[in-house]
């Protein structure tokens, strides 16, 4: 799911900066997550290490936290 397709609201993103290239990880719906930035932060520690911006594609996070794709 790409970011124009997220529908209205506030998008936090994840984003993984590499030496020579960066990706997104993950979106986060804020307006549907009461921890949105909560949230971010643990996708961003506990995912963005091991994520391969060549391989692998962002997550959205929807209601209660939950992957929506």
């Amino acid at each position: 799911m790409g970011l124009g397709r997220l529908g209205g609201g506030s998008t936090l993103v994840v984003t993984k900066l590499g030496n020579t290239n960066a990706c997104h990880v993950a979106y986060v719906r804020a307006e549907e997550n009461p921890d949105a930035n909560k949230l971010a932060r643990e996708i961003a520690d506990n995912d963005a290490r091991r994520f391969s911006c060549e391989r692998d594609r962002p997550r959205t996070y929807g209601p209660g936290g939950q992957p929506v794709d």
